[in-house]
């Protein structure tokens, strides 16, 4: 518990959970800190789970709906340990894509490269690996070391020519009613939607 109340008192956001089996955990851990947060005066803190073996993979939406959950993230090692498996990007690709959409089906965050974090020195590797996981609709990642912090930021934020086209769909639709065309592509709510969403709208 002393441990529990430092994180509480310290002004943290949330909690990254590990070795999350099922959404009773989390209700219970809720339960606990619900006395030291209204003890200290402090929001609840938010949890991002780690889904860490097969069966909570099998499991991510129920456990996206308990209490407090802002995001889900799939622990590699672990889960590749348990299946009997090499934490290899080929094996890790299908099970961390699976606890993703968990993710966004219940309308939370989705955090996670579709690799191991583990090795956090090839940097290049990361930083492909985190462009990657944007283009499926992951929202950051974590990391087990400061040097990742930058490479990561900057693979997950959009780039110019992407806030460049992002600009010009929002003001094409401004003008505009149904669908439309920009760059030879054809625009419709769905691309106005993620054209908004890249500008922070």
């Amino acid at each position: 518990m002393g441990t529990r109340r430092r994180h509480a008192g310290q002004g943290a956001f949330g909690l990254y959970v590990p070795k999350v089996e099922d959404a009773e955990t989390l209700r219970e851990l809720a339960a606990q800190l619900h006395p030291l947060e209204v003890s200290l005066r402090r929001d609840e803190l938010a949890f991002v789970p780690l889904i860490e073996s097969p069966a909570a993979v099998l499991d991510a939406r129920a456990i996206a709906r308990a209490p407090r959950v802002m995001a889900l993230s799939t622990g590699g090692e672990d889960l590749a340990f348990l299946l009997g498996a090499q934490p290899a990007p080929e094996v890790l690709k299908f099970p961390k894509l699976m606890v993703h959409y968990a993710a966004k089906a219940e309308g939370r965050l989705s955090f996670g490269l579709l690799r191991s974090t583990a090795d956090y020195a090839d940097t290049q590797a990361t930083a492909e690996a985190a462009r990657e996981a944007r283009m499926h609709g992951f929202d950051g990642a974590s990391c087990v070391h400061p040097s990742v912090v930058a490479v990561l930021n900057a693979a997950f934020a959009p780039s110019a020519d992407e806030l460049d086209w992002a600009r010009r769909v929002v003001e094409a639709a401004a003008s505009n009613e149904g669908a439309f065309v920009v760059d030879g592509m054809m625009v419709d709510a769905p691309v106005i939607a993620r054209a908004q969403g890249i500008l922070g709208g």
